[in-house]
């Protein structure tokens, strides 16, 4: 089960986008990432603003499988009905806890659900499909086995993941054929709303306009292919993933305590980045 939760983390769901973006279909790629993306940002928001507890933060006597567990067994205080919600006194005590804080949505169901489903939408393999169900109920699964959300996260999460997969999906598609700057004033009018919200999810908002930003410019100036080398590809996907995770992990190390902007402006860039690289 850890297993399984482990290809919802940033990591593989990033490797799995850019080996889609430079080594099998530029456009279905960018497509993809945008739904990665907003799904991301939108349940960061979400958990951050609900601020449920999971189970780890109320019931002491569940197995750890080594996540860190509260001290004080809250599990009487939990909802008897599955409609039920949390009493203001459990969640006036969880919410001053750092253990197992923003339960709702489940982020790996939700994450899960963006990119398999989306890569299911996109590419249209029966073999896909059935893979993509798969992994998304094994992920809803073992995120309550580990005993890090409740089966109402993995609803939440599967809820916002649809919510979010189909509309970027049909977008995507509605854009085959048409004006890419169509797409770059639907980039402006979606996110910079989102830049509004207060939300530690600004770096996914920033990232994802500067990937926009970058790839609808190159399209519009007919720069932007794919080599039609098979050795070539997996090269550039290679160098991509590697350029792209190293920027990433060094970004989010250094801007901690730094502010948002600083953040922010650092994440578009490495965002324009990915697509600069395929010139």
């Amino acid at each position: 089960m850890k297993f399984v939760s482990f290809f919802g983390e940033v990591y593989p769901v990033m490797f799995i986008c850019l080996i889609v973006v430079a080594g099998i279909h530029l456009r279905k790629g960018w497509i993809l990432l945008n739904i990665v993306a907003f799904t991301t940002f939108l349940t960061v928001w979400a958990k951050e603003t609900v601020d449920y507890p999971r189970p780890v933060a109320v019931d002491s006597s569940l197995q750890s499988y080594g996540q860190e567990i509260t001290s004080k067994q809250l599990s009487h205080l939990q909802p008897k009905g599955f409609l039920d919600v949390f009493s203001s006194e459990l969640l006036n005590l969880t919410r001053t806890s750092d253990v197992g804080r923003y339960g709702f949505p489940s982020g790996h169901t939700s994450g899960q659900f963006a990119i398999w489903i989306g890569l299911a939408l996109l590419f249209r393999k029966k073999w896909l499909t059935i893979l993509a169900i798969t992994f998304v109920l094994l992920t809803m699964l073992s995120r309550m086995y580990l005993g890090v959300h409740y089966l109402g996260d993995v609803l939440g999460g599967l809820i916002l993941g649809t919510m979010v997969t189909f509309p970027i999906y049909l977008f995507g598609s509605y854009l085959d054929g048409q004006h890419y700057s169509r797409s770059f004033i639907f980039g402006l009018l979606i996110l910079l709303p989102l830049l509004s919200l207060e939300s530690s999810g600004n770096w996914q908002a920033s990232l994802l306009l500067g990937l926009n930003f970058t790839y609808l410019m190159f399209n519009m100036s007919g720069q932007l292919k794919l080599s039609n080398s098979t050795k070539h590809r997996a090269l550039n996907s290679l160098v991509l993933i590697f350029i792209f995770l190293s920027g990433f992990t060094l970004v989010r190390a250094l801007t901690k305590d730094l502010a948002t902007l600083i953040e922010g402006i650092s994440m578009f860039l490495l965002g324009t980045g990915v697509f600069s690289f395929q010139l």
